[in-house]
C-alpha cells in the first residue's frame, strides 16, 4: 500500500505496509512492519541506522513527508487491532492428536453408506462425529462444544432430522459446515480432515 500527499506531489518517503502471520495451537500472531521507500533513484535507508548527525531528508521536504509517515503508522495500528479482534474466534478445546482410519464396509459404519448418515467414534477430546455428505465427501467434527467445552452438557449431537447439529447445554445449532446457525454460540465447531481411499476413510488432525 503506497500513500502520496493530497496535493499530487509525491512525498520523499512512501509507506509500504505488510505483515507476517504465524498460527500457533491456541492463537494467531500477526507482526506488522512498516517500510519506507525513498524515490528519485535513491537507495532505501533504515532510519534506525542513520547517525544522529546525518539528515535523512531536507528540512524543506519534511513537512510533506511527515503526514505520510503518520498515516502509515496509524493504519498499521488499526489493522493490528482488527486482526486481533477477527482472530479471536478460535475455540478453547484442548488439542488432541487425531489419526485414525475406519473401514466403511464394517457393519458398525453401515449408516455411512447413505447420504446424511452419521456415526460417532472415539477420538479427539470428547469424541468425533463422522457425517456423510455424499459418496465422496465425509466430514468429521469434534463432539466437544466450542462454547462450553468443560461442562458436562457441552457436547454436540446430530438432530434426528439430520438437518443440523446442536449443543446439549443451550440448544445452539450448527450446520454441517460446522458454523453456528442459531442460539448463543458464535464459534464454529472444530473440524478434522478426512481422506477417502477406496473403502477406507482416514480421519486426522490438520493443525
Amino acid at each position: 500500500m503506497f500513500i502520496t500527499s493530497s496535493d499530487g506531489i509525491n512525498p520523499i518517503a512512501a509507506c509500504k505496509l505488510s505483515y507476517t502471520r504465524w498460527r500457533l495451537p491456541d492463537f494467531v500472531i500477526r507482526i506488522y512492519t512498516v517500510g519506507f521507500l525513498i524515490p528519485n533513484g535513491a537507495k532505501s535507508i533504515n532510519p534506525y541506522l542513520i547517525p544522529k548527525t546525518q539528515s535523512l531528508t531536507p528540512k524543506s521536504n519534511m513537512r510533506k513527508t511527515l503526514p505520510s509517515i503518520v498515516i502509515c503508522i496509524a493504519l498499521a495500528g488499526l489493522l493490528a487491532s482488527a486482526a486481533c479482534q477477527s482472530d479471536n474466534i478460535y475455540d478453547t478445546i484442548p488439542y488432541v492428536l487425531v489419526d485414525t482410519t475406519i473401514n466403511l464396509n464394517n457393519l458398525q459404519y453401515e449408516k455411512l453408506r447413505q447420504d446424511k448418515g452419521y456415526v460417532e467414534i472415539l477420538g479427539g477430546y470428547k469424541g468425533i462425529i463422522i457425517y456423510r455428505e455424499s459418496a465422496n465427501n465425509y466430514k468429521a467434527f469434534e463432539k466437544a462444544s466450542p462454547y462450553r467445552t468443560d461442562e458436562a452438557c457441552g457436547e454436540i449431537f446430530v438432530d434426528q432430522s439430520r438437518l443440523y447439529m446442536y449443543e446439549g447445554c443451550n440448544n445452539s445449532v450448527f450446520d454441517f459446515n460446522g458454523y453456528p446457525a442459531g442460539g448463543v454460540a458464535n464459534i464454529p465447531l472444530r473440524q478434522y480432515a478426512t481422506a477417502l481411499d477406496g473403502n477406507y476413510l482416514h480421519i486426522f488432525s490438520d493443525f
